[in-house]
């Protein structure tokens, strides 16, 4: 559990350097990311969600911190790719559902949040409605 809480912890670092604009911040936070997540899969039951949802948060945590940085188009284009992975997730209990959805729901966050900087207000609205659902 221990490398699972570092890679949880490495990736929102890694958010709230890009927002503060500390590339090298952010860049050093996903490496550890990266490297604690793979220790996770690695060692985690094949087609567990821990494993399967591990997988993803490298990918996951960089289109995020990239989106925090202010890269909108990045954004607009990158994430919308990640939310059929994510919703393939098979959680088996109410914490790994909540934790699938709030990744979702981060996901559609930026999207509409890069969307609304690019004044395409459609796909603004399209994707804050999937975060309220």
């Amino acid at each position: 559990m221990t490398h699972d809480m570092v890679q949880f912890h490495a990736g929102i670092l890694a958010v709230l350097e890009a927002d503060r604009g500390n590339v090298a911040g952010m860049n050093e936070a996903l490496a550890v990311n990266a490297r604690a997540s793979k220790w996770v899969v690695e060692n985690a039951p094949a087609g567990s969600f821990l494993r399967d949802s591990r997988v993803l948060l490298p990918e996951f945590y960089r289109k995020m911190a990239h989106a925090a940085l202010g890269k909108h188009q990045n954004t607009i284009e990158a994430v919308p790719d990640l939310l059929p992975k994510l919703k393939q997730l098979k959680p088996t209990d109410v914490r790994q559902r909540e934790t699938g959805d709030f990744a979702i729901r981060f996901a559609q966050f930026a999207i509409a949040d890069a969307a609304f900087a690019l004044k395409d207000y459609a796909t603004a609205e399209r994707a804050m409605a999937a975060v309220l659902e």
